[in-house]
């Protein structure tokens, strides 16, 4: 089991930008996609100095996000609390996915065959020993069991918001 904690505002997969060079389509990556994936690469490449990763993989990816004002009062949780707006959690692990690939931690992002990813924002600030900033936690494993007993204790410590 390896993780990586990736600090700042997670960036989902976004559509390619197209361009006109010379009267010929040309696609290229939106600035903030790549930069955050070359950022994440970085990230990872220094938190694991281990061999590329080969064979099918598990991963768990939980986005953390700024918590809204909206999301402040006094009756709202204290810790972490589901985010069910934009952006998908499905391009959220493909920009995980991207910068691992980026950094060398796997080969291709094929071998990835199960993929958990979750979306939530931050806790309030001084909420006990919890993260309140924005940061992307990954996990990656070759276990199928310490797959699910992630996933399961992750979405345990997320709360509904009020």
């Amino acid at each position: 089991m390896i993780e990586f904690i990736i600090l700042g505002d997670p960036v989902g997969k976004l559509r390619h930008r197209m361009t006109s060079i010379g009267g010929k389509a040309r696609a290229y990556k939106h600035k903030r996609q790549k930069a955050w994936e070359e950022d994440a690469a970085k990230a990872m490449r220094i938190q694991y100095d281990g061999p590329t990763l080969e064979g099918p993989l598990f991963l768990v990816v939980l986005s953390v996000f700024k918590r809204p004002q909206r999301l402040s009062r006094r009756k709202d949780p204290s810790g972490l609390v589901w985010k069910d707006t934009r952006p998908d959690v499905d391009n959220l692990a493909k920009s995980v996915c991207d910068a691992m690939q980026i950094g060398g931690i796997l080969r291709d992002d094929g071998q990835i065959v199960c993929v958990a990813s979750l979306s939530a924002y931050a806790a309030k600030p001084g909420f006990s020993d919890t993260v309140y900033e924005p940061h992307t936690y990954a996990l990656i494993t070759h276990d199928r069991v310490e797959f699910m007993a992630n996933f399961a204790a992750l979405s345990e410590c997320i709360k509904q918001p009020t």
